[in-house]
C-alpha cells in the first residue's frame, strides 16, 4: 500500500512539474522553468530509486531514459549559460551576416540586422534631413559627414554620395547612377567602394574616348523609382547627364506585388527567446516546418515562389513609372540603361537559408517573389521599349554565401561583381556613340 501512494506522490509531482515547466516555459518566467525542471528531475530520480528493473523492466528502462535525458538536458543547458556569461560583452562577429558563419544560430542574424539598423539610426540624423517639398521621404544635407562602422559617409555641397563635382561638366561624358540604398552603398570597412564609384575606376582604366568619364553617384536610401523621377527632374537634368544607369527593385516592390497572386499565409513565426535555449530551437523549428507546409498549400500550382501575374506585368504601377523614366531621358537625348535587381535568396534557394534571412526580413518570400516578377517584368519592358538591359543576375542574384551583407545589400564584393556586369553594355553604348573600339585591357 505504502509502495503505491509514493508512486502516487512521485507521478503527481511529476504531473505539477510538467504544469511549472509549460507555465514558465511559456510566459518566459525563468526561475517557474527550472523550479518545474528540479521537480521533475526529483520525481524521476524518485521513481527509479522505487523501481526495480527485475520486475518492472519496462517501467524502469522508460525511468531510466527519462533521467539520464533530463541530466544531458541539464548539462547542454548549463553549458549554453556559461558560455553566454562569458561571452555576453563581446561584439557581433564581423560575419554575422554570413549564412556560412552564423547558420548555427538561429538568431544570429536578427542581432546582426537589429545591430545594423540600430547603427545607421544614430549615424542618419548626421547626414539625412527632412524633406519640405513633400515629393520625398527625406533629403541629404549638403556637405555633411558621418561615419558608419568603419565607413565615412560624405555628401557634397550638391547634396550627392560623391566627391564634389562641378554643374557645368565642360567635355566630361558623365553618367548618373540612380537608385536606392544598394545603389547609395551599405559600406562596413573603410575600404568600401559604392558600385557606381567601382564602375567609374573599370571605365578609367579600359575605356579611353579622348575624354573624362565620371560616374555620379546619385542613389538614395529609402528611395524608389518614384522619389528618383522627382530627383531626376530636379537635381539630375540640370547636370547635363550623357547616361542614366538605373538598379532599383527592393523599394518599388510594393509597386508590383497587386499583379501577383496572393498568397494566404501569414508572416513566418520569428524566434523567440525561451528560458531553454535546446527548446525554443525544437519550438522554431516546428513552426518554420508547418509555416512552409502552409506557405507550399497557398501558392500556385506553377510552384513555390513563382511570380505568375494575374495582370499584365506591364500595366503594373512599376512600369509606369520606368516609362516615364524612359519618356524624360529620350526627351532629353539622355542613353539610358536598365538593370535587373538581386536578392541574396531566390526561388532556388535552400529553404534553411530563406528561413535564416527570414530573421530580419519576415516577408522575404514575398519579396521573392516580387523580385522575380520585377525582373520578368524589366526583360518585357525592355523589349518592348528596346531598352538596353543589364542582367546582373549571374554570380549575384541568390548568392547568399558572400555577396550580401542582407536580403539586398552587397558586400564589397558583390557591388565589384555587379559593376563588372554593368561595364560591357555601357562600354557598347559609348563606343557606338563615338564610334571607336578600344581594346578592353
Amino acid at each position: 500500500m505504502m509502495t503505491i501512494i509514493k508512486y502516487i506522490l512521485l507521478i503527481s509531482a511529476a504531473v505539477f512539474a510538467g504544469y511549472l515547466i509549460s507555465g514558465g516555459y511559456q510566459k518566459n518566467i525563468y526561475w517557474v522553468f527550472y523550479s518545474g525542471f528540479a521537480l521533475l528531475s526529483l520525481s524521476f530520480a524518485g521513481l527509479a530509486y522505487f523501481t526495480s528493473l527485475k520486475r518492472f523492466s519496462l517501467l524502469g528502462i522508460l525511468v531510466n531514459i527519462l533521467i539520464v535525458s533530463m541530466f544531458g538536458l541539464g548539462i547542454l543547458e548549463l553549458g549554453y549559460v556559461v558560455k553566454s556569461y562569458f561571452e555576453k560583452d563581446n561584439k557581433l562577429p564581423e560575419m554575422s551576416y554570413s549564412y556560412a558563419e552564423a547558420k548555427d544560430s538561429p538568431d544570429a542574424f536578427k542581432k546582426w540586422w537589429d545591430h545594423y539598423l540600430a547603427t545607421l539610426r544614430k549615424v542618419w540624423p548626421k547626414y539625412i534631413q527632412a524633406d519640405t517639398t513633400g515629393y520625398y521621404p527625406f533629403v541629404a544635407i549638403p556637405n555633411a559627414t558621418a561615419k558608419a562602422f568603419d565607413a565615412t559617409i560624405s555628401i557634397n555641397s550638391l547634396g550627392f554620395k560623391n566627391r564634389e563635382f562641378s554643374i557645368d561638366k565642360g567635355n566630361v561624358y558623365r553618367i548618373v547612377a540612380i537608385g536606392e540604398s544598394t545603389t547609395a552603398g551599405a559600406l562596413i570597412n573603410a575600404t568600401d567602394l559604392p558600385w557606381p564609384v567601382v564602375l567609374e575606376n573599370i571605365l578609367k582604366q579600359r575605356l579611353d574616348i579622348g575624354r573624362p568619364i565620371e560616374v555620379i553617384n546619385a542613389g538614395f536610401p529609402g528611395y524608389n523609382l518614384s522619389h528618383n523621377l522627382h530627383r531626376l527632374r530636379d537635381d539630375i537634368l540640370p547636370l547635363s547627364p550623357d547616361m542614366v544607369i538605373s538598379y532599383h527593385g527592393h523599394n518599388g516592390f510594393k509597386f508590383i506585388l497587386n499583379s501577383l497572386p496572393k498568397v494566404g499565409t501569414k508572416d513566418p513565426p520569428v524566434y523567440r527567446y525561451r528560458p531553454s535555449w535546446l527548446l525554443a530551437r525544437i519550438e522554431y523549428t516546428i513552426k518554420i516546418f508547418r509555416f512552409r507546409k502552409n506557405f507550399y498549400a497557398s501558392v500556385p500550382e506553377s510552384g513555390e515562389n513563382t511570380a505568375e501575374p494575374k495582370h499584365d506585368l506591364l500595366k503594373s504601377k512599376y512600369a509606369r513609372y520606368y516609362k516615364q523614366l524612359i519618356g524624360i531621358c529620350r526627351t532629353h537625348h539622355i542613353e539610358v540603361v536598365l538593370c535587373t535587381f538581386n536578392m541574396s535568396v531566390n526561388e532556388q534557394s535552400p529553404e534553411d537559408v530563406i528561413a535564416f534571412y527570414e530573421q530580419g526580413h519576415p516577408v522575404a518570400r514575398k519579396k521573392i517573389r516580387a523580385n522575380k516578377a520585377h525582373n520578368e517584368m524589366l526583360r518585357q519592358f525592355a523589349e518592348k521599349y528596346r531598352v538596353p538591359l543589364v542582367d546582373t543576375s549571374p554570380n549575384l542574384d541568390g548568392a547568399y554565401d558572400k555577396q550580401f551583407i542582407d536580403l539586398v545589400h552587397f558586400t564589397q564584393s558583390g557591388r565589384d561583381q555587379l559593376a563588372e556586369h554593368i561595364f560591357p553594355v555601357v562600354k557598347e553604348i559609348i563606343t557606338k556613340k563615338f564610334g571607336i573600339d578600344k581594346k578592353h585591357r
